[in-house]
């Protein structure tokens, strides 16, 4: 066999020192037929160059990997920005017979994977082992991107915000209102409200934006040392001590009273801050007696939903306000830091660890392990700033499906409340609410991932299906065959084999799963009714066809989507057409040219040959508000659609307000229903 080429493998990885090379080489030679010998990286997939030596690893949970030591690191490194993607060649049986894909470990030990690596063969080199072009993007991105570290961080509702260390604002989550938007400039310290961001910029002036409906971003002249934000009003602690507030004043909360005070924090009716002598102030609505602050000497002061937390200077913690679901039962002990968030609270210890309390439905009081600097309770999440000066948040929100995992994705699947996205890494990362399991995706490599209902499934590189999720109707049963792609619909879903023919599975009331005997080369799956495109260009649908989604045009169309009740396609000169349900202008298509399309509940997306998107129909949720920017694949759900950028991130717009503030059984059982 001829040597076995790799075109890049993993950065960031330690030294093992191979002490027990041998026999390790031994059991992957077994495992893999190939690499008893170190196996040489190269530059290019036709073996120009030769960088650096790889080995084999072991680990208990994946088994061999490929480990590199400090030399590759380092060459990899340099040469990141020249790595290329392998030729396009066949596959040889003998290949494929082969164990693989091979993961690269992302560190020595293996419990991190970074890529993984696939068989090719060629008359040349006969077999070898390269990395894909997702690989090689994620080798290249890993390369040259620092770490960013941070020096505040601030958790709202459905957004939060970050001051790097550069000085520069960095927002994430639902920008329909602009309240990611950051004006240019170096910022000190950050707040953000419900759909608005204040910022205090370092020559002390106060910077908002994002919503205005109440006066909100209508910051104050003069110079500020703090600001804090909330729902529909905003608070600054001038220079001089003195507070001053804008915005909503419908509880007084916009009442600032008179004095010298050292610290400030708005609640969601209510303010509270701290004076100069230590004491606590609260104004703004006291239906839950949030503004009866204990008296004594405190440090600190937050303010949350309905209730608010004091550290006092003994470094205890005592809380005050609505105590429904304990939000207001701090635990005994030291503490440094704490953060009052809707419905729980959170407390940085004198060991830097956090603890949480109160609410738990969103996970907002399973907080990280480790060493902490500060702390933020938001909505129904908090976020931390590590010692390390990175940023962590962990719980939930309202727009849950606006927060992809970090990580870098080649493929986003929006499904109805929850998403999914494959990463660079070919592994799944799901997001959003978990009633059924639908965002606990299966381990392993894949090559593409779908969301429906209340399930999801993915095609593996072996190209089998695996579903998780909502077992009910057997949507989650893939027959065990061989794919080249899935689409998971509402309660059902559908698989292309490698032979043309589809299967379906799971609930059939409508014929939905009653696939035709033609040879397909794409399926997709909506509520009740299924649609193929068959090899000769054609647009077939079955199931469901109250509203007329499945009365396909004659056109000869290169893709096709299914929505809730509508359906649409991208003809073979690139064109939309739309049909089915128009009651939301779901099917009224804009002209000009689509390189992608993808049908939502009510709503429709399409991505344009220069990577913009245009979407239309339903805009409720502001699932139809597209952000600028160029973008290289889009998926939409029942009120959110998703979007994958060049860089591999994920953005997403549109709520999952309609359950925002149901409960997980509620929502499961929205699962089963019309919704």
């Amino acid at each position: 066999m001829a040597a076995v080429l790799i075109v890049a493998a993993g950065l960031g990885i330690a030294n093992t020192g191979f002490a027990t090379a041998e026999t390790v080489a031994d059991r992957c030679f077994d495992h893999h037929q190939f690499g008893q010998k170190p196996v040489p990286v190269v530059k290019t997939a036709d073996d120009s160059e030769v960088l650096a030596q790889v080995e084999w690893g072991w680990n208990d949970s994946i088994g061999c990997y490929l480990v590199l030591d400090d030399h590759a690191v380092d060459v990899l490194r340099a040469y990141a920005s020249d790595l290329t993607p392998p030729r396009d060649e066949a596959a040889d049986p003998d290949c494929e017979d082969r164990r693989g894909p091979i993961p690269v470990a992302k560190t020595a030990d293996g419990t991190k994977v970074l890529a993984s690596v696939h068989w090719r063969w060629s008359e040349d080199s006969d077999c070898r082992l390269v990395l894909d072009d997702q690989a090689a993007r994620t080798i290249r991105a890993a390369a040259a991107i620092p770490v960013p570290t941070y020096t505040d961080v601030a958790a709202g509702r459905d957004h939060s915000c970050a001051v790097r260390v550069d000085k520069a604002i960095v927002c994430w989550g639902s920008n329909g209102d602009g309240q990611l938007d950051t004006p240019d400039g170096q910022y000190t310290d950050t707040a953000v409200g419900d759909t608005h961001t204040c910022a205090v910029r370092t020559d002390k002036a106060l910077s908002c934006w994002g919503s205005n409906s109440h006066g909100q971003t209508d910051a104050p002249e003069g110079q500020f040392t703090a600001v804090t934000a909330e729902r529909l009003f905003s608070c600054g602690l001038r220079a001089d001590n003195t507070i001053e507030c804008w915005g909503d004043n419908s509880s007084g909360q916009a009442d600032a009273p008179e004095g010298q005070f050292t610290e400030i924090s708005a609640g969601g009716l209510h303010a509270c801050a701290l004076r100069t002598d230590h004491t606590i102030e609260c104004w703004g609505w006291n239906g839950n007696g949030e503004t009866d602050a204990p008296t004594g000497s405190f440090s600190a002061i937050d303010a949350g939903g309905s209730h608010s937390c004091g550290l006092r200077t003994d470094h205890t913690i005592e809380c005050w306000g609505w105590d429904s679901r304990g939000r207001t039962d701090a635990p005994a002990g030291q503490f440094l830091a704490t953060a009052a968030g809707n419905d729980h609270s959170c407390g940085l210890r004198n060991d830097k660890t956090i603890e949480c309390w109160g609410d738990d439905s969103f996970g907002q009081t399973n907080a990280p392990t480790g060493q902490f600097a500060q702390i933020s309770g938001g909505y129904l999440r908090s976020c931390a700033l590590r010692v390390n000066h990175t940023v962590e948040c962990w719980g939930g929100s309202s727009s849950q499906q606006n927060s992809a995992p970090e990580g870098q994705y080649t493929e986003v699947a929006a499904g109805p409340w929850y998403s999914c996205g494959l990463q660079t890494n070919t592994s799944i990362q799901c997001w959003g609410l978990n009633p059924a399991g639908q965002t606990d995706p299966p381990d392993g490599f894949f090559r593409a991932v779908t969301a429906g209902g209340g399930h999801a499934c993915a095609l593996r590189i072996s190209r089998s299906i695996s579903c998780w999720g909502h077992t009910a109707n057997g949507a989650t049963e893939a027959p065990r065959y061989r794919y080249s792609s899935v689409s998971a619909g509402f309660a059902h879903s559908c698989g292309v084999r490698t032979d043309g023919a589809i299967l379906c599975w799971g609930d059939n009331s409508n014929g939905q799963t009653n696939a035709p005997t033609d040879d397909f080369s794409a399926v997709s799956a909506g509520r009740a009714h299924t649609c193929g495109l068959t090899t000769d260009d054609t647009a077939e649908c079955w199931g469901d066809n109250s509203n007329g989604q499945t009365n396909a045009p004659t056109d000869d169309f290169s893709a096709v989507s299914a929505g809730r009740a509508h359906t649409c396609g991208l003809t073979t000169d690139d064109t939309a057409e739309c049909w089915g349900d128009n009651s939301n202008g779901q099917t009224d298509a804009p002209t000009g040219r689509f390189t992608a399309i993808t049908a939502g509940s009510s709503h429709t997306c399409g991505l344009r040959p220069d990577g913009s998107i245009a979407c239309w129909g339903d805009n409720s949720n502001g699932q139809t508000d597209a952000p600028g920017g160029r973008f290289t694949n889009i998926s939409s759900g029942m009120w959110h659609s998703c979007g994958v950028r060049p860089d591999d991130t994920v953005v997403c717009w549109g709520s999952l307000a309609i359950l925002s503030e149901s409960s997980p059984e509620e929502v499961e059982e929205a699962e089963e229903v019309d919704v």
